[in-house]
């Protein structure tokens, strides 16, 4: 037969051949490990001290911090009747959001692990949520059904709903507005960001919203970040993860195409937003 040459096979580059910032997350080591019982759908570092996490596992929240042997369990938030979807925190850290595939979303005291109330109104899954950050009992989430819902969490009254979405809520964050500015993003592949003054009142609003901006990911969007003072977004969907100048009126300012090989489920910021993971 006729000579034919073969390619070599593609070798690990050494850690002289790496760039700076590739060596410097290649130095990362493993602080806590933990294997949880069920599959883990989300996780959330509480933004003031001591910093613990919040793992979302089966039908409960687990608060985790790294200790000497390994990730220490400080606590098991449990008082859930269905599959928990996701959690967020309030940025003082004292209260936590944990919404469920039942619809309803818990608000639970970080120090007690009380659950104060819950806030129900979701026909599906309650798929994200997220505290406002100008006003401290203002509260959102984002479900199955596509619908944006604001809540007084004071009073656990819903003031708001919005048909946000034609397919599933996977991000909600609050916007650069004050409390009735907030951004979304989900499976029919947009990121919309939302002017929703006007909307409180004794009985909850069904209406379309203030979309004030609405971009296309190209992909359904699975995660996003938004950058210190709300200007800009970073949506993750699909193999790529693009940056949207929100401030400028949803200009795209970065797309890294092909970041994975596979679907880009997560994407998280430093505190300076100087690094992207």
């Amino acid at each position: 037969g006729e000579f034919a040459a073969l390619r070599p096979l593609p070798q690990a580059r050494r850690a002289v051949e790496l760039t700076p910032e590739a060596q410097h997350f290649k130095a990362f080591k493993t602080v806590a490990k933990q294997k949880e019982s069920a599959r883990v759908v989300a996780a959330a570092f509480c933004p003031a001290k001591p910093h613990h996490c919040a793992v979302v596992s089966g039908t409960k929240v687990g608060l985790w911090r790294p200790g000497k042997n390994g990730a220490e369990a400080v606590s098991t938030l449990s008082k859930f009747k269905d599959l928990s979807q996701c959690v967020a925190w309030r940025g003082d850290g004292k209260l936590i959001l944990a919404g469920e595939a039942g619809g309803s979303c818990a608000v639970i005291e970080a120090a007690s692990k009380n659950v104060l109330r819950r806030l129900r109104g979701h026909g599906d899954a309650v798929t994200c949520c997220a505290f406002a950050a100008a006003d401290r009992s203002r509260a959102a989430t984002g479900g199955r059904d596509g619908r944006l819902r604001i809540w007084d969490v004071a009073t656990s009254d819903l003031l708001q709903t919005v048909d946000a979405h034609s397919d599933c809520m996977k991000v909600v964050a609050p916007g650069h507005g004050g409390p009735d500015g907030w951004i979304t993003a989900g499976y029919d592949g947009k990121v919309k960001v939302w002017d929703l003054r006007g909307g409180d009142g004794a009985k909850a609003s069904k209406a379309a919203g203030s979309c004030v901006i609405a971009v296309d990911h190209g992909h359904p969007v699975e995660a996003g970040a938004t950058f210190p003072g709300g200007a800009m977004f970073a949506s993750a969907g699909g193999t790529e993860v693009k940056v949207w100048d929100l401030a400028a009126g949803g200009v795209l300012l970065h797309r890294l195409a092909d970041a994975h090989s596979k679907v880009v489920t997560a994407v998280c910021l430093d505190a300076d937003a100087s690094l992207m993971l």
